[in-house]
């Protein structure tokens, strides 16, 4: 299953809705536009550094900041569902869990890895009872 299907799949669970819900953020597609992002953004680096032509208009650094805006849309949305998870009530491990993901979320040093393994993680979490 793919990461963005697996974050959709999360807030659908978390928010307990369909495709679309909780006012569009339970969509792939918001996944997809950050992982478009940052592809725009590692191409026109690498264009940039070998001297070859432009990939995408704008800068370098308008596409590092739209990227860095994408994963923190991302992010906002995976940890407002941890939230909610843990609302609905956890047991102490699987709250402790939670922490530590949204803790990771709210560092400085989110990337589109780091942020995969906690939607992972968070996924898992979801899962635990329907195994």
């Amino acid at each position: 299953m793919g990461n963005a299907v697996i974050y959709e799949y999360l807030l659908c669970t978390a928010y307990e809705c369909s495709r679309g819900g909780v006012h569009g953020r339970a969509n792939a597609d918001i996944y997809r536009a950050m992982e478009r992002a940052i592809a725009n953004y590692q191409g026109q680096k690498k264009a940039f550094e070998n001297g070859e032509p432009p990939t995408w208009t704008g800068s370098v650094e308008e596409l590092e900041y739209q990227a860095d805006v994408e994963i923190s849309r991302v992010a906002q949305n995976v940890e407002g569902a941890m939230l909610e998870l843990k609302r609905k009530g956890v047991n102490q491990e699987e709250e402790n869990k939670l922490k530590e993901l949204i803790a990771v979320l709210r560092s400085n040093d989110v990337d589109k890895g780091t942020l995969d393994k906690v939607i992972e993680d968070a996924w898992d979490l979801c899962r635990k009872d329907k195994k």
